[in-house]
């Protein structure tokens, strides 16, 4: 007698345990290594000048970016990518978010993590690692 309120709670755990798979085989791509070196300014100029150009040639794929923190933010750091409003978000992997919590604005950091197109108004990487400061 499971009744039909256990369904959900199956679908989701399901769900959760295919996140995390998914999780980490990015977190396995982007530690094999970069797939192009880029930096902020590049990436940023890319998708502002043209979205559907700039997905097909870095969405889906690891980037290795340098740039200057312009923000630290609970879950995610800004690189300056040109003026006040140009930026590229990096959403750092768990295992990487007390490496990131050190960061301070005006650092020059590179950083390894696979490109997700632009969210909202900046592009991202995601599942990041930090590759030097």
């Amino acid at each position: 007698m499971g009744g039909c309120c256990g369904v959900p709670v199956v679908l989701f755990g399901l769900v959760g345990i295919g996140m995390k798979a998914e999780q980490e085989e990015e977190a396995k791509q982007v530690a094999a290594g970069p797939e192009m070196t880029v930096t902020a300014q590049e990436v940023y100029a890319a998708y502002k000048d043209n979205e559907i150009a700039a997905d097909q040639k870095y969405k889906g794929k690891v980037l290795e970016m340098s740039g200057t923190v312009d923000g630290v933010k609970p879950d995610h750091i800004e690189l300056k990518a040109g003026n006040v409003f140009a930026q590229v978000n990096i959403y750092f992997a768990d295992s990487e978010k007390a490496k990131a919590a050190k960061l301070a604005k005006g650092s020059h950091v590179t950083v390894r993590g696979k490109c997700g197109g632009k969210q909202f108004v900046y592009p991202y990487l995601e599942s990041a690692i930090l590759v030097s400061e």
